[in-house]
């Protein structure tokens, strides 16, 4: 066999593998095709309504009809009608809260303010016929919401009036016309790993949080400052509050009520 018919042999060859690469990879990009097909049709199939999702939506409509437009309402979230549905309005209009493509913001909000109330866990959530994993979202974008709103909703007081409820009281007036509000801290339940549980544990044997709270005489919270364990004082975090980024204020000659538990002292 001379040279060029090993050139020749050479050349075929190339083409040859060539021409099976092609075919290799175009078999590859058709079974591509053919799966991605399949997958759309499974999805197109799933989002048909079956019997048992239709009567479990049907469910849930009765539920938050009850929910709306009873005295149901106070027993599943501790909130009238009217407060919850003002409520979902606030946080549709200025939380960026929006209706799922199968949830309303007032479901949501519902599951959310329930959870709260009660202390419940996503598993236990059935009054709602909703998924842990569907519950657990919801709550997730009402909390991003709620959050949203704490510039709207908590301000610190104008201290240069004194408050309506002082000025209005021929009790109170003029002796705490300087007084420009109250605070206390109140222990609230919190899940810890084991290895940071002593430090939240406290007096009653259970794991907490020690959270600040400021109320204005009009009932409104002014300032909140969470984070703090359960051991920790109450002169410790007031003494946190007004030394951090984003402080509680207390201008030159006025001053919070307090109990005994806070320490006198000028800022």
């Amino acid at each position: 066999m001379d040279l060029n018919d090993e050139v020749l042999k050479t050349i075929i060859f190339s083409d040859f593998m060539r021409k099976l690469a092609l075919v290799h990879a175009a078999c590859r990009y058709l079974c591509y095709i053919i799966h991605q097909r399949q997958q759309l049709k499974r999805r197109r199939v799933s989002h048909i309504p079956t019997q048992s999702t239709t009567e479990r939506q049907k469910v849930r409509d009765e539920l938050m009809s009850r929910l709306r437009n009873s005295k149901k309402c106070y027993d599943v979230i501790c909130m009238g009608p009217q407060a919850f549905q003002g409520l979902c309005d606030i946080l549709r209009r200025d939380g960026d809260l929006q209706d799922t493509q199968r949830a309303t913001v007032e479901e949501q909000v519902g599951k959310f303010l329930h959870m709260l109330a009660h202390n419940q866990m996503t598993r236990t959530m059935s009054f709602f016929c909703r998924s842990g994993k569907t519950i657990s979202r919801h709550f997730h974008n009402v909390l991003r919401s709620i959050i949203m709103l704490e510039d709207q909703f908590l301000q610190q007081p104008d201290v240069t009036q004194v408050p309506l409820e002082i000025l209005q009281s021929n009790r109170f007036n003029p002796y705490f016309k300087d007084c420009i509000g109250v605070l206390d801290g109140t222990h609230v339940h919190v899940k810890v790993s084991n290895e940071d549980a002593p430090r939240y544990r406290g007096r009653k044997g259970y794991t907490t949080q020690n959270v600040l709270a400021a109320c204005s005489f009009d009932l409104k919270f002014t300032y909140v400052l969470p984070g703090w364990e359960g051991t920790a004082s109450d002169s410790k975090i007031i003494k946190s509050a007004l030394t951090r980024n984003n402080n509680l204020k207390i201008p030159q000659g006025k001053y919070y009520l307090v109990d005994a538990g806070y320490m006198n002292r000028s800022v």
